[in-house]
């Protein structure tokens, strides 16, 4: 199976957020994918944007200079069957980023 390097979930509040974030991230020409939030991560909106490392400061770049309200940030470790999401980022009112 293949390990997942440097992949990462952005999550958020509301739908409405997770809408505008994507359709600024195609605008950008950032690669990401939206796709449901895995059960273990909670129910938020019930969607995230994955997207791989090197996209990651760009696509937070665009949500905090469009004002885009973002949930929080994890990284992907593991398998596909034994996935380990873990928080770099959290807390909407806390802007500071854990250094990746």
């Amino acid at each position: 199976m293949r390990q997942m390097e440097g992949e990462y979930l952005i999550t958020f509040p509301k739908t409405h957020s997770m809408i505008k974030g994507e359709m600024l991230l195609k605008e950008a020409d950032i690669l990401a994918r939206t796709m449901p939030l895995p059960p273990v991560l909670g129910d938020s909106c019930g969607f995230c944007i994955r997207l791989k490392e090197e996209e990651l400061d760009k696509a937070l770049s665009v949500f905090e200079k469009e004002d885009v309200e973002i949930g929080d940030v994890y990284r992907i470790d593991g398998e596909k069957n034994n996935r380990v999401y873990s928080k770099i980022y959290g807390e909407r009112r806390d802007r500071k980023r854990k250094s990746l």
